[in-house]
């Protein structure tokens, strides 16, 4: 007998007002999603940099895909569905964010499993732009997105300040090693951050986000802009 297995995808914020659901018949169809990169598992965000250096600045940039995608990479206990409780293992080969933003046009329809997350999402559905951040922010986690302001040093962080053209402003603080290792300066102001976390309200009443792991965050290239959603 066929059970139809529903992924609902919540990563939306409400306000959008959209609902998606991702339609698995059986274990066999979602691993035969992975195989076909359909779907992609993510087991965790990679916590230290590679080996070599990765220029995020440079969208062209050469570099070993190795060091941001892992052909043999840990097995990942996912749920079947929501209610049927049961799980089973799926390979996954993706731990950075910088591996979602390579690609970022051909990535926005696939399906991702995240750190944290209850069942698969698209990407567009689990992309969140700070810009609708409101007195109430998101209580799980998110890929969030804004544009750099500024980035300055504050004690042992970077302090990314992002803000929207509706100017609301988020803090990202990741770790200046992480920040030198990606290539990432006051020369990257400017530019769009992609960032995975949860948000907290600082003393100020300003909105911010400790980023501790390499793979959690990363630049989006410039030609990639106009795919964010409004």
């Amino acid at each position: 007998m066929l059970t139809r297995v529903w992924f609902l995808t919540a990563g939306q914020p409400l306000t959008h007002g959209r609902s998606y659901c991702l339609n698995y018949f059986s274990e066999e169809e979602m691993r035969q999603a992975v195989q076909n990169s359909d779907l992609a598992i993510m087991s965790g965000w990679q916590n230290t940099p590679p080996d070599q250096a990765i220029d995020e600045t440079d969208a062209d940039a050469v570099f070993d895909q190795t060091q941001i995608i892992d052909p043999d990479g840990p097995p990942t206990e996912v749920p079947l569905g929501r209610h049927t409780g049961e799980r089973f293992l799926l390979p996954s080969k993706l731990s950075t964010v910088l591996a979602i933003c390579r690609n970022f046009d051909k990535n926005l329809d696939r399906a991702f499993f995240f750190p944290d997350s209850q069942y698969p999402v698209r990407l567009t559905d689990k992309l969140f732009d700070i810009a609708l951040v409101n007195e109430d922010p998101p209580t799980q986690s998110h890929l969030f997105f804004g544009r750099i302001r500024t980035l300055s040093r504050v004690n042992f962080r970077d302090k990314f300040t992002l803000v929207s053209d509706e100017d609301v402003q988020v803090k990202v603080y990741a770790w200046p090693t992480h920040n030198d290792r990606k290539h990432i300066t006051r020369t990257s102001e400017g530019r769009v951050l992609l960032f995975y976390g949860e948000l907290y309200r600082e003393n100020d009443g300003i909105l911010a986000c400790k980023v501790d792991d390499w793979g959690a965050y990363s630049l989006l290239p410039e030609k990639y802009e106009h795919c964010l959603p409004d």
